[in-house]
């Protein structure tokens, strides 16, 4: 299985990766969660068990505690969109403040 994991949005507050598995036509994006010690180079849950699945990946990690309530999170949905295409099932993942965000943004994802 061929993959790559590429930053697709980094700013201030947030950082996208997409974890790309050449033959999967399903990815799950998965979003941090509450973690006191979070950082944008953190894991992010759910990371582990996407990579040793057959599906690609989207991991959303922030800086911090905020919930996902930053003004950037418009720009790293929208770079996340755009390496959506080509899938035809896309599942959001997350708990805690990531199931949070994973709710929140599903409509846009």
């Amino acid at each position: 299985m061929q993959r790559t994991n590429n930053t697709i949005y980094s700013g201030q507050n947030i950082r996208v990766r997409h974890d790309f598995n050449k033959s999967a036509d399903t990815v799950v994006i998965c979003f941090a969660n509450l973690d006191p010690a979070q950082r944008l180079d953190s894991p992010v849950f759910g990371e582990p068990w996407v990579n040793k699945s057959s599906f690609s990946g989207i991991y959303f990690n922030c800086s911090g505690n905020e919930w996902y309530q930053y003004a950037e999170m418009q720009d790293a949905v929208a770079a996340a969109v755009g390496v959506m295409k080509g899938y035809r099932t896309v599942i959001s993942y997350g708990t805690s403040m990531g199931a949070y965000a994973a709710i929140a943004w599903s409509g846009r994802l």
